[in-house]
């Protein structure tokens, strides 16, 4: 009976501004992780976060190569929001001159 070894796989690249652990060759089975500096997301893992694993599968990663990117600040309000706030100041100005003028 002979064994037959597990497909390796090359080492994961690190990202630029990131890094790879461990960072030599992987077996079938074996995960990766990668990590991004403060401040930087993964691309193109999905949910984001600045750490995932990829998981070495028959000689190839699960995970296409990773990046590095700046993290998009999030909009705390929709554009419809702000639209609604300020035809309501708008409404509130009008209203306001009209009852002075109308009472004067």
């Amino acid at each position: 009976m002979t064994c037959i070894p597990a497909p390796e796989c090359p080492p994961y690249p690190p990202p630029a501004n990131g890094s790879v652990s461990p960072d030599g060759k992987t077996h079938a089975g074996d995960m990766v992780v990668v990590k991004c500096e403060k401040g930087l997301t993964l691309e193109p893992f999905g949910a984001g976060g600045a750490e995932a694993e990829a998981e070495c599968v028959d000689g190839a990663y699960d995970h296409p190569v990773a990046r590095c990117v700046p993290v998009k600040p999030s909009r705390r309000f929709s554009r419809s929001f702000y639209i609604y706030i300020y035809i309501y100041i708008k409404i509130c100005m009008y209203l306001y001159i009209y009852i002075h003028t109308v009472s004067a």
